[in-house]
């Protein structure tokens, strides 16, 4: 994470109904941690229990405001690197992140270590301590993997075996659900974070998935219907249930214009409330 990377972040609006922070807290917040950033000892700067402790207000009535989960992970990010700027670390030094086997035997005892300094990565096997693979971070392909919902990072080095790592616990999902693939290593959340923003994925981190396809928005759907909230989801199926009968009969019924009519009026609502994120 560095100062100028801070000027790219963003985070989404919530939706109405979801939980929400205000905008110019969050946007003041964000203009401490850069100057922390670039000085963690100078007068002001933040602590690890500032980040610990910040409380940002609910947006005023009938304003958007930033989605609580997306700034969350992102202040989990910061505080990660808040910690080594604190302590003293030399961040010239490498970082090791250990390695967990997932479903094994023994998972308390580390099989693997990733050394991280500067754009280089070595992988080490920690049973021989040989060297699994080493390379730039140029020649890496780190891509977003998930396994029953669970987010995983894939990477693949030339000449070792592609790894498939998943933190503990979950910190968030992929923003768009990826493949599916089991892994085979397991990672504290934090570290697996600074992982992630050290391939530049952390911006593909969400607070929940978006759905993919007509049966995920169906059950989305159904789940929302079933808790009583209204989105462009309702007022699309209700277009397209009367919409779609008032067409087909058509001249069978003095109806149909009153059900064409509703199913216009609907279908418009449904792309205001996409388009504004509306929900109530």
């Amino acid at each position: 994470m560095t100062t100028r990377g801070l000027h790219d972040v963003t985070f989404p609006e919530a939706s109405r109904g979801q939980g929400a922070y205000h905008r110019d807290e969050v946007d003041a917040f964000l203009q401490r941690v850069e100057a922390t950033m670039r000085d963690a000892t100078a007068p002001g700067a933040l602590t690890r229990a500032d980040i610990d402790d910040v409380a940002f207000s609910q947006p005023p009535l009938g304003a958007s405001g930033y989605r609580e989960g997306d700034v969350d992970l992102f202040l989990e990010r910061v505080k990660l690197e808040l910690t080594r700027r604190l302590q003293g670390q030399n961040l010239r030094e490498p970082a090791r992140y250990l390695l967990y086997p997932y479903g094994g035997r023994n998972p308390q005892t580390p099989v693997r270590a990733i050394d991280v300094n500067g754009d280089a990565i070595r992988v080490i096997d920690l049973k021989t301590n040989d060297l699994v693979g080493s390379a730039s971070f140029r020649e890496l392909t780190a891509t977003p993997a998930q396994h029953g919902g669970i987010p995983v990072l894939v990477v693949d080095g030339p000449g070792w075996e592609t790894m498939l790592i998943a933190p503990h616990p979950p910190p968030g999902v992929w923003r768009a659900r990826p493949t599916s693939r089991k892994p085979g290593f397991l990672l504290i959340e934090q570290e697996w974070l600074t992982l992630v923003e050290k391939f530049g994925l952390a911006a593909e981190l969400a607070e929940e998935e978006v759905a993919q396809n007509i049966g995920e928005h169906l059950s989305r759907f159904f789940t929302e219907h079933n808790s009583r909230r209204w989105t462009w989801r309702t007022f699309l199926m209700f277009g397209l249930l009367v919409g779609v009968p008032s067409v087909a009969f058509w001249g069978h019924s003095d109806w149909n214009p009153i059900g064409l009519l509703a199913a216009v009026v609907s279908l418009v609502l449904a792309i205001l409330f996409w388009r504004f994120k509306w929900e109530f």
